[in-house]
């Protein structure tokens, strides 16, 4: 059990914590400011029958002030607002409540407004095996891997990522973003209107697939870019589609 002197040191302490003054701590346990300060200056032992009164106002628990309980025991938020509220004058406590009303109230319409978002800025770490060209053709894949943080939602399944290089898919996509690419084989279907990773007569291109009766065409997104027309005459594969 602490003796006088740490009791009183303690509770000088919480005060602060408190920010209270002398004046506004005899106010709380319902004393004499002269009082209060003899118990603070030493001149008068801290009457121990009045530790709960004094434990209440600086929100901990009387086992902790007496030194039995080894750690503040806070009382909880609305045991505060409680304990303040009771010392209000009537008229106070009902300016008090409306306002509370009012808010909420207001509270509650500002909910059924809220888009909620992703707060999760962490980015992720995703190996990419390459490049996919957005205009000249490029496509880096064998024996790459280049590590980049990706701050987007990843697909829960995926073949492998690339990055996109050039500027002919905006603002779909931007040079330099991670793209997930689910690989091709002899029975994936691919419907006209699906971005694709294609190989066209040795050069590869991210691009959008249009599907024609005559013939099949690569089209950018951004329009300063002519079409890529396909015909049978070409060598042509699709290596995979994009995961959009």
């Amino acid at each position: 059990m602490r003796s006088n002197k740490e009791i009183i040191e303690l509770m000088n302490e919480l005060r602060k914590q408190n920010n209270y003054s002398f004046a506004e701590l005899a106010r709380q346990v319902n004393m004499a400011k002269s009082a209060i300060s003899r118990y603070f200056n030493g001149t008068r032992q801290f009457p121990l029958n009045r530790v709960d009164t004094f434990a209440k106002a600086l929100g901990v628990s009387p086992e902790y002030i007496l030194g039995v309980e080894p750690a503040v025991k806070e009382n909880t938020i609305m045991e505060q607002i409680i304990s303040i509220v009771e010392k209000l004058p009537t008229d106070q406590q009902e300016k008090l409540l409306n306002s509370l009303k009012k808010q909420a109230r207001h509270l509650s319409n500002t909910k059924s407004n809220v888009v909620k978002v992703n707060n999760d800025h962490s980015p992720k770490k995703i190996i990419a095996l390459g490049y996919a060209s957005a205009g000249t053709g490029e496509f880096l894949i064998d024996n790459m891997k280049i590590e980049k943080n990706y701050y987007g939602s990843v697909p829960k399944t995926y073949d492998y990522a690339l990055i996109v290089n050039g500027d002919s898919m905006e603002p779909m996509f931007q040079n330099g973003q991670i793209i997930f690419i689910e690989k091709a084989d002899s029975e994936t279907e691919f419907l006209d209107g699906q971005i694709v990773i294609a190989e066209l007569n040795g050069a590869a291109y991210i691009k959008k697939l249009r599907i024609l009766e005559t013939e099949a065409q690569l089209i950018s997104m951004n329009n300063k870019y002519d079409p890529i027309k396909v015909t049978e005459n070409d060598e042509f594969i699709i290596v995979g589609k994009v995961i959009l």
